[in-house]
């Protein structure tokens, strides 16, 4: 940041680091390959590229990681696979948040050519896995709220 470099431009520098390893990695390594490992060592440093994490509403700083990591994995030969690995794994490691994704999923900046519809293949699964689980636990929130008003009820 000393050199005036913009957020986006130090996210990308990161972005393209990491991507870049895990792809190369993966074709190189094969099944041994752990992405987590690799995400897991490197966790603070994306983390000081995102400034929204806290932010309600709209996740840019996460929705721009994610554009920029299918941007520069679509085009390796199984940048689609990474990407799903790197979606599920900073999913799991709480760097990126469950909004960030739907965002993500829904900006037309993410299906702008046939490269980045391709390179986002594998990962409409889980996308559509993480939107029924969020389904299902608004559906609990409500149930439970719904328990506790007749409760009330009952007490009155």
């Amino acid at each position: 940041m000393t050199a005036n470099a913009s957020e986006h431009q130090v996210r990308r520098a990161v972005v393209t680091g990491v991507t870049k390893y895990l792809a190369e990695a993966r074709h190189t390594q094969g099944s041994k390959f752990s992405a987590r490992q690799v995400l897991e060592k490197n966790t603070m440093l994306i983390e000081r590229t995102i400034y929204d994490k806290e932010a309600q509403g709209l996740k840019p700083d996460q929705v721009d990681f994610l554009l920029l990591a299918q941007t520069e994995l679509a085009k390796y030969p199984e940048g689609d696979a990474v990407l799903l690995t790197l979606c599920n794994d900073l999913y799991l490691l709480d760097v990126l948040e469950e909004e960030a994704y739907e965002q993500w999923w829904g900006d037309s900046r993410s299906q702008a050519n046939e490269e980045m519809r391709n390179a986002r293949l594998k990962t409409a699964p889980w996308i559509k896995a993480l939107a029924e689980a969020e389904e299902e636990s608004s559906e609990g929130e409500e149930d439970d709220e719904v328990v506790d008003d007749e409760n009330e009820s009952e007490d009155d």
